[in-house]
């Protein structure tokens, strides 16, 4: 668990680094998927 406090001075939030990893995992794979889609729309081609 660590703590980060906000720039403007706010109060300490706490987070699970899991927790962020796991999301931060989640989106990437979701945004190289919007990614294929657009290539796809381009080029014709699909992944196989």
């Amino acid at each position: 668990m660590l703590c980060y406090a906000p720039a403007d001075g706010g109060r300490c939030v706490f987070f699970d680094c899991w927790d962020e990893l796991s999301r931060r995992i989640e989106e990437t794979g979701r945004h190289a998927g919007h990614a294929d889609i657009l290539r796809e729309l381009i080029d014709g081609a699909t992944g196989r």
